[in-house]
């Protein structure tokens, strides 16, 4: 009996380090021996995730963008599925609500368009890195996007829902990944795009019946394909994936910050400028993603912190 067994990268099959172990390939692969088909399913684009694919070593259709994309890189033949928001919709929604953004952006595998771009976000944001950045208003891009980020202004928050749900309902979604005083976050997507979605052509495509179906994610952009999925398993770091990471801030900025510098090594200009950073934008992921440089014991658990328990997905 053939299964289709999806999973998530980024706190599902990737480790600490960002790779995936020897035994969880080791595991994949021997289901793959056995004639299942295991499909990575991530919110990262192609470019992020092809090379996971690749080290891998399975030969089975790939699905980025959270369902957005569609495509399997050892079979041309295969009819390749991008999914993509309209550009009149994109420059109708940044038009209405630019005014409370303290920053936008969506990508494809070679370019970042964003609105108000600061440099300091590649710390968070590991789709930002090696890629050309434009930096104009979005009603300025001629390209469209499979998703797009929104930072809203914390007050303006009831405000752009009930704009968006006035307007879009019938052909946008959003999930807010996280908020805080300063801004809230929000992935938009199409309305009837989701990995789920995606799951459902692949299992089509596979002809493997829908009872035979195992996903396993821990972020918010995992929950439909948990629900589709026969068996759906929510990693058990999904539980603190918000609110490990808010929790964390007082302690970062507030009256234990101190030892908090200790123990994880958070001295030197890196680790101030990334500080000063997470104040200014209100980001709830302070200092820990960016400890390449600490020294301190916890260190190597502050570099890795976000991959665990971040409120962003890797786009």
């Amino acid at each position: 009996m053939k299964h289709l067994i999806i999973c998530d990268l980024d706190g599902s099959l990737l480790n600490h380090d960002g790779d995936v172990a020897a035994y969880s390939k080791k595991i994949l692969r021997h289901l793959e021996s056995l004639g299942h088909k295991v499909i990575i399913a991530t919110g990262r684009p192609y470019s992020g995730a092809i090379q996971i694919y690749q080290d891998l070593g399975i030969n089975n259709v790939l699905i980025t963008d959270n369902g957005g994309s569609i495509q399997h890189p050892k079979n041309p033949s295969f009819e390749t599925k991008k999914t993509f928001i309209p550009k009149a919709i994109t420059h109708e929604l940044f038009e209405h609500t630019h005014h409370y953004l303290n920053s936008a952006f969506y990508s494809d595998d070679k370019t970042v368009y964003a609105y108000k771009y600061d440099p300091r976000l590649r710390m968070f944001f590991s789709s930002l890195d090696k890629r050309t950045v434009i930096d104009k208003p979005f009603t300025e891009f001629d390209v469209e996007a499979t998703g797009i980020i929104y930072l809203v202004q914390t007050p303006y928050i009831d405000t752009f829902e009930t704009y968006f749900k006035e307007t879009f309902s019938d052909t946008l979604s959003f999930r807010m990944w996280g908020k805080d005083q300063k801004h809230a976050i929000y992935e938009i997507y199409l309305k009837h795009i989701s990995k789920a979605s995606a799951i459902e052509i692949v299992r089509q495509y596979y002809n493997i019946d829908h009872q035979n179906t195992i996903a396993f994610g821990d972020g918010v952009n995992d929950v439909e394909m948990i629900e589709y999925a026969h068996l759906g398993v929510a990693m058990k770091n999904a539980m603190m994936w918000n609110t490990g990471a808010s929790l964390l801030t007082p302690f970062i900025f507030g009256p234990f910050g101190s030892m908090m510098k200790k123990a994880f090594g958070t001295v030197g200009p890196k680790q101030k400028e990334l500080a000063q950073f997470a104040r200014d934008k209100g980001l709830p992921l302070p200092l820990l993603s960016g400890l390449k440089e600490g020294q301190g014991p916890l260190a190597g658990l502050g570099r890795n912190f976000f991959r665990f328990m971040g409120v962003f997905p890797l786009v």
